[in-house]
C-alpha cells in the first residue's frame, strides 16, 4: 500500500476538525458539522474500489450542490448534505451556525493512528500461514477478539506470562483466526472449504459456508457460534466439528413463534451473537427481533422487537418496540442489552426492566454533527458497537454507510467522530491521524484489552483495520483507560517524582491510581489495617492513635498494640496496707507509673507462641516459660493457628511503702495474649503448664527462707489469695530457682508461708502476724477475661472501703465530740 502524499491529506480532512486539532483542543463550543473533503479539493479516483492507490469517490458531489454549500456558508452557516443512500432529495439541507470559538478540555484528545491489520484488497483466496498483511479476505462481515495467555521462560529461567490477540474473522465462505505461531502473527482457516453452501453437519474444514455472519468465541477457545443459511451453528474447537444449534428447521427461514424448541424454530437471516447469563442470545435480522435460547429450556424467546420492520417510538417494553433489521447486540456489566437498529439508524438500549430507548442516533435526522448528545445527531445504519473494556464510559460506533468511526461519551452522551470523512467513501492508506482518514464501510468493532486499538471490519475495502491511540506530544501520556491524553495531576508534572505524593501513578488529569498501602486524590493519606489515615475517627482503634505510615500506628497515651486497640492494663498492687495480704488487691494502670515495664510482642501465628520466653531489661531475675505445644492444644480449643496475635506484658515493683514494712518485695509479673483485633484469649486447662522461674538471692530476698515460699493465685472475683490449681516447684541448687506451675491463666503470686499462710482450696488467708521481714511475694499475671471483670470488681470494692472508711471515721469524730 502506498502512503498518502502530504497533499492528499491537506486535500481531504475535515476543515473544522483540522482547526480543533491544531488548536490542541478537542471539543467546541458549538457543534461541529462534518464537511465532505472534495468541497475544497477535487481527487484523483479509481474505479476500482479494490485498487487501494488513492482515493476512491464513488459519487462526487455537483457543482451546484458546491455552489449551494458554499452561499449558506458565507451567510454563517453551515449546509450538510448526507450521502446519496440516505437522501430523500438532493436538496436536503440542514441548519448550524459555524462554530466561532473553541473551548479546551481536560488534559488533550487522543489521537488515533490508522493502521491496517490485515488484507491486501485482493479477494482471491491465497493460502494459509501467510502473514496477515500477506493474506487476501474476501469481504470480511465479523471480527472477534479472543485474548490468549502464555507462560513463558526467559534465558534466566524465569517464568512469565504474556498475552496476545487471537482474532477470529469472517472470510466470505470461511471462517479463520489471526494468531501468533513461534512468534510470527498468521492466518489459518478453522472452517470452510471457499465452496458457497450448506454441507450439514461433519468435520468444520470440510464444510460448505454461506457467508458466516455473526460471530462469539467461547472464553475457553473450545466453541464458536456463528450464523448463516438461517441458522446457528456451532464448531467443536476441540473436536474440529460443526453443527446446528438454533434453526433449520424443514430447511426453511421465516417466523414460526417462540416457545419452541430451538432446533423445531425458524429464524430468518440471523446475523450478531453473543452469550449472556449462560443464555444464547442472537439477532434474528429480517424478523427484525432479538431472541434468546433458554439454556435451561433449549427454547426460543423474542426478548425485543415485535417482528415490524419500522419505528414506533421509545419509553415501552422492549417487545412491543419495532426494529428495523437489527444487526448486533452487546450487553454490558450491568445486564442492559444495547442493539444496533440498523434500518433506523438507531442504537437501541434495553435495561433491565425490559424498557427500550434510543443512546444515538435520531430517527428520520439527516445532519451528521459532532459535540452534541449522541440522540440529535443522524447516524447512518449503524451495524456495530463496542464498549471500552477499561471504562464503559466510552462507546464507540462504526457509522457504516456514514462511513465513520464514532465515539459516544456514555457520562455526557456527547458523541464525537474518530476516523473517516461524512460523506466521503473510499480507500487511504495508514495514516498517522485517523481523523484524515477515508473509509468504506465499517462495521463489526471491538477494543483490544491489552493496547486500547479499536479494530473494525472495513468491508468496502475488504481489510481489517485499526485505530490505535496515542498522544501527539511526548509531554503528555494516556489515561488508563486510553480516553485523554493528560500531563498533570493536582498540578504536578507527569515527570515529576512528586506527581501523587510521589505514592502513585498519575493515570489522568487530577487522577492518581495510588501504590498499595495509600488512598486520597493525591494518595496523600496513609492507610492503617484497612482504613485510611484522614479517617481520624475509625483509624487506629476508633481514633486512639494517628496512622504515621502504611500499618502503623502512633498510639495516644493508655493504648498499645499495631492498631492502639488495645487498652494499657499493667498490673499494680493496691489495698490500704500492704503489709497484710488480705488487703493487697491487684488493680489496672492505664499508663506507665513509677517503677513499672511494658513490653508488647507481635506474634504472626499461634505456632510463634510455642517455647516462648518473657524477660524484662529491669527485672533480670524473672523468666515466663509457653510450654512447646501451647499452639496445639489452643487450636484443638477452637483458636486459628493462623491468626495473629499480641503479647503484652508488664513488671512492676511497689514503691507505696518501705520495703520493711510490706509484704511485696519483688515485682508483680503481668502477662496478657490479644488477638488482631485487640480482644483477649483466655488460656485455661493446658495440656502442658505454663512456667514462671524466679532466682532467689539475697539481693532480691534478703532475710528469707526460700524453702518456705509458696505459689498462690489472686481471685479476682473474691479478691482473695488462692493456692490450688498452681504447683510451686523448688531447686537445691546453689543459685536457687523457684517455679510457680499452672495450666490456667489468672494472677498469681509467690509468698513466704513462714510469715503468711495461704488459703487452702477456697478458704480465705489468714494472718499469721509474722514479722514483714519474714515475707516475699512475686507475683505472676496474665490478664485474661476475668482480669476485666476482676478490674471493674476492685474498683467497685475500693469505692466501698474508701466510703466505709470515711463514715467509720466520722461516727468516731462524732464520738469523740459527744463526749
Amino acid at each position: 500500500m502506498n502512503n498518502i502524499s502530504q497533499q492528499q491529506i491537506l486535500s481531504t480532512p475535515q476543515t473544522l476538525a483540522k482547526q480543533m486539532r491544531s488548536s490542541g483542543h478537542h471539543k467546541s463550543s458549538y457543534p461541529v458539522a462534518t464537511l465532505p473533503p472534495f468541497l475544497f479539493a477535487t481527487t484523483t479516483s479509481s474505479n476500482s474500489s479494490h485498487n487501494h492507490s488513492g482515493v476512491v469517490v464513488p459519487r462526487p458531489w455537483s457543482f451546484i450542490e458546491r455552489v449551494m454549500l458554499l452561499m449558506i456558508m458565507v451567510m454563517g452557516c453551515i449546509l450538510v448534505v448526507p450521502p446519496l443512500s440516505l437522501r430523500s432529495s438532493p436538496f436536503a439541507t440542514v441548519l448550524l451556525p459555524i462554530p466561532t470559538t473553541l473551548t479546551a478540555v481536560e488534559g488533550a484528545p487522543v489521537v488515533y493512528q490508522f493502521i491496517t491489520v490485515a488484507g491486501t484488497g485482493n479477494l482471491t483466496y491465497n493460502g494459509e500461514g501467510l502473514s496477515p498483511l500477506e493474506t487476501n479476505i474476501n469481504y470480511p462481515n465479523f471480527v472477534f477478539p479472543m485474548l490468549k495467555t502464555t507462560n513463558m521462560t526467559n534465558s534466566n529461567t524465569t517464568t512469565f506470562t504474556t498475552s496476545t490477540l487471537d482474532i477470529y474473522f469472517t472470510d466470505r465462505y470461511r471462517l479463520r483466526k489471526i494468531t501468533q505461531v513461534n512468534g510470527t502473527r498468521s492466518v489459518f482457516t478453522i472452517a470452510g472449504n471457499s465452496v458457497n453452501g450448506l454441507s450439514g453437519e461433519g468435520a468444520s474444514l470440510n464444510s460448505s459456508l454461506n457467508q458466516p455472519s455473526g460471530l462469539y468465541v467461547s472464553p475457553n477457545q473450545d466453541f464458536i457460534l456463528f450464523s448463516e443459511n438461517h441458522r446457528i451453528r456451532m464448531i467443536d474447537l476441540i473436536q474440529g466439528t460443526i453443527s446446528t444449534i438454533v434453526g433449520g428447521f424443514n430447511n426453511s427461514k421465516g417466523f414460526n413463534g417462540d416457545g419452541l424448541l430451538a432446533n423445531e424454530t425458524l429464524i430468518d437471516t440471523p446475523k450478531g451473537i453473543t452469550i449472556f447469563n449462560g443464555d444464547i442470545y442472537f439477532v434474528d435480522s429480517n424478523n427484525h427481533r432479538v431472541r434468546k435460547v433458554d439454556s435451561r429450556t433449549n427454547r426460543v424467546q423474542t426478548v425485543a422487537g415485535n417482528g415490524m420492520g419500522s419505528y414506533n417510538g421509545d419509553g415501552i417494553k422492549a417487545t412491543l418496540a419495532s426494529l428495523n433489521t437489527p444487526i448486533e447486540i452487546v450487553f454490558n456489566s450491568l445486564g442492559e442489552m444495547f442493539i444496533t437498529d440498523a434500518l433506523n439508524s438507531l442504537i437501541r438500549k434495553v435495561d433491565v426492566k425490559g424498557i427500550i430507548s434510543t443512546v444515538a442516533g435520531n430517527y428520520g435526522a439527516l445532519l451528521v454533527v459532532d459535540g452534541v448528545p449522541a440522540t440529535q445527531t443522524a447516524l447512518g445504519n449503524a451495524r456495530s458497537i463496542a464498549f471500552s473494556p477499561f471504562s464503559e464510559r466510552l462507546m464507540f460506533i462504526a457509522d457504516s454507510f456514514n462511513h465513520l468511526i464514532r465515539v459516544v461519551d456514555m457520562k455526557t452522551g456527547i458523541i464525537n467522530t474518530l476516523a473517516g470523512q461524512f460523506g466521503f467513501r473510499g480507500y487511504i492508506s495508514d495514516i498517522m491521524d485517523a481523523i484524515y482518514s477515508v473509509l468504506d464501510t465499517p462495521q463489526s468493532m471491538f477494543v483490544d484489552s491489552i493496547s486500547g486499538d479499536i479494530v473494525f471490519v472495513e468491508r468496502g475495502n475488504a481489510l481489517i483495520r485499526k485505530l490505535s491511540p496515542y498522544c501527539s506530544s511526548t509531554s503528555y501520556s494516556l489515561s488508563y483507560d486510553f480516553s485523554v491524553c493528560y500531563d498533570s495531576c493536582f498540578g504536578v508534572k507527569l515527570n515529576d517524582t512528586r506527581v501523587c505524593s510521589g505514592r502513585g501513578q498519575c493515570i489522568s488529569q487530577d487522577t492518581c491510581r495510588c501504590q498499595s498501602g495509600y488512598a486520597g486524590p493525591k494518595c496523600e493519606f496513609p492507610i492503617c489495617f484497612g482504613i485510611s489515615a484522614n479517617l481520624t475517627q475509625q483509624v487506629c482503634g476508633n481514633g486512639n492513635g494517628t496512622c504515621i505510615q502504611v500499618d502503623t500506628c502512633s498510639c495516644r497515651s493508655g493504648f498499645i498494640g499495631k492498631d492502639c486497640s488495645i487498652p494499657v492494663c499493667i498490673a499494680i498492687l493496691s489495698g490500704s496496707d500492704l503489709s497484710q495480704n488480705s488487703t493487697a488487691i491487684v488493680e489496672c494502670a492505664k499508663t506507665i507509673v513509677k517503677g513499672s515495664e511494658l513490653n508488647v510482642q507481635y506474634l504472626d501465628s499461634l505456632n510463634d507462641l510455642n517455647s516462648r520466653t518473657i524477660t524484662f531489661n529491669g527485672f533480670q531475675n524473672i523468666l515466663v516459660e509457653f510450654p512447646s505445644n501451647v499452639s496445639s492444644d489452643l487450636s484443638q480449643k477452637g483458636l486459628n493457628s493462623s491468626t495473629n496475635l499480641v503479647l503484652v506484658s508488664s513488671a512492676y515493683l511497689q514503691t507505696q511503702q518501705p520495703i520493711n514494712e510490706t509484704s511485696f518485695k519483688t515485682p508483680l509479673i503481668s502477662v496478657s495474649l490479644f488477638d488482631k483485633n485487640g480482644l483477649p484469649i483466655t488460656i485455661s486447662n493446658l495440656e502442658k503448664p505454663i512456667q514462671l522461674h524466679f532466682t532467689t538471692n539475697s539481693t532480691m530476698t534478703p532475710q528469707s527462707n526460700p524453702s518456705t515460699f509458696i505459689c498462690v493465685y489472686y481471685h479476682e472475683v473474691e479478691k482473695v489469695w488462692k493456692t490450688d490449681g498452681v504447683e510451686t516447684i523448688r531447686s537445691s541448687s546453689s543459685n536457687p530457682v523457684l517455679t510457680c506451675s499452672t495450666t490456667h491463666l489468672t494472677s498469681f503470686a509467690v509468698i513466704d508461708s513462714s510469715f503468711k499462710k495461704a488459703t487452702e482450696s477456697n478458704n480465705k488467708a489468714q494472718t499469721t502476724g509474722l514479722s514483714p521481714e519474714t515475707q516475699l511475694a512475686i507475683a505472676f499475671s496474665v490478664v485474661g477475661s476475668l482480669l476485666v471483670v476482676g478490674v471493674i470488681a476492685a474498683l467497685v470494692m475500693g469505692v466501698i472501703l474508701i466510703f466505709y472508711c470515711k463514715m467509720r471515721r466520722k461516727k468516731k469524730n462524732e464520738d469523740e465530740i459527744s463526749l
